[in-house]
């Protein structure tokens, strides 16, 4: 019983608290004041530019998340020194046979001569020695066209002057 008196005593007490005219009066004024004031106007919006929209057509190129051909094709192997050099910097320079075997000797922008053999790798574009014949070697290489790699054959041709050879597409 005393409980629910005490409990009775406290909301009261509350209430009469919420019955006090004069802050109610107080606040009521400070809102009235604030709505009299006349509201500021706010700054303008910035002017936003309008660019031209470019047209850009994916449909025929190549995701770029796939590997091409040619990052497809080499990976997996150490770098021969000719892949440093285009193939139209290379100069075939002579030929060597032994038996049935035969060897190409290439001329490099950096002045050494190289000694290769069919399977062997030159050119930027993954070239690869397919046959040497006497007086000149067949190339294949893959050559990027943007989509996907297109292999190419290039005949490197024995030449007198190593500074132009002859080279057939």
């Amino acid at each position: 019983m005393r409980v629910i008196t005490s409990l009775f005593c406290m909301m009261l007490f509350l209430l009469a608290g919420c019955s006090d005219n004069q802050h109610k009066k107080a606040v009521e004024q400070i809102i009235a004041a604030t709505k009299a004031k006349a509201p500021q106007p706010l700054p303008p919006l910035p002017i936003i530019k309008t660019y031209p929209i470019p047209h850009y057509e994916v449909a025929g190129l190549r995701s770029p998340f796939q590997p091409n051909l040619v990052q497809v094709l080499g990976h997996k192997r150490m770098k021969e020194p000719l892949e440093k050099f285009s193939l139209d910097s290379l100069h075939l320079v002579g030929i060597i046979t032994r038996s049935n075997d035969m060897w190409g000797l290439i001329a490099a922008p950096d002045g050494k001569i190289y000694q290769i053999t069919v399977g062997d790798h030159l050119g930027l574009y993954e070239g690869r020695v397919i046959a040497i014949h006497k007086g000149h070697l067949d190339v294949a290489e893959a050559i990027p066209n943007g989509d996907n790699s297109v292999e190419q054959h290039t005949t490197l041709t024995l030449s007198s002057n190593a500074t132009q050879p002859a080279k057939t597409p």
